[in-house]
């Protein structure tokens, strides 16, 4: 009989331990998808950062291309959000024709505060240089025709596969060029094997 009693009992709290999660209220966001929503962004670099007041612009700029050789023009944008300047955040945007965001990158606004010139030591001259850089991020040599002009970049396994690096090459696909700190320029363009933006190159 103790023997029962305790064997019930047993059952018991077992049974008190057990749930199940509770169905979501309406309007209730699913973390998971958020998060394959997010990295589905995230085309190679970058982070797209949550819990950011992307409503409050301080600085922006765009342009319109002909980037992944599809019908009509990408929209390229790049934005930096946040209570101030310096403490902001950057959002580089590419969207397609149809205004499918096909390309994502987001990085501190004082990364583009980065310079070898040691006279941009104080807030108010590393703020006007990040305005300046954003101003100039879509300027006309940020744009290359083609991409990869004979082995120029040269293929660098780390940052893309070969069979990549030759289509971008035989296609004669467009490149752009952003900077990101004093030695990170990424190179970027459409890969029509791949079908998305890839970087195919990192440098000074």
């Amino acid at each position: 009989m103790r023997t029962f009693l305790f064997l019930a009992a047993a059952t018991w709290i077992l049974s008190s331990c057990q749930f199940t999660s509770a169905p979501k209220e309406s309007g209730e966001k699913d973390s998971t998808l958020t998060s394959r929503q997010d990295a589905s962004l995230n085309t190679e670099p970058g982070t797209r950062k949550s819990g950011l007041n992307r409503e409050s612009v301080l600085l922006e700029n765009s342009t319109t291309l002909e980037f992944d050789g599809k019908e009509g023009v990408e929209q390229f944008r790049v934005t930096l959000f946040g209570d101030g300047i310096l403490n902001g955040t950057v959002a580089f945007t590419i969207r397609n024709g149809q205004g499918e965001l096909i390309y994502t990158d987001e990085f501190p606004a004082s990364m583009l505060a980065a310079s070898y010139d040691e006279t941009i030591n104080t807030p108010e001259k590393q703020e006007a240089l990040i305005r300046e850089r954003i101003d100039e991020f879509f300027d006309e040599d940020r744009f290359k025709q083609p991409a990869i002009e004979g082995n120029q970049p040269p293929h660098d396994s780390y940052f893309i596969e070969k069979s990549t690096y030759d289509d971008l090459r035989q296609t004669n696909a467009p490149g752009f060029l952003y900077l990101i700190g004093k030695e990170n320029t990424k190179h970027i363009a459409w890969s029509s094997a791949e079908q998305k933006v890839v970087m195919y190159f990192n440098c000074c």
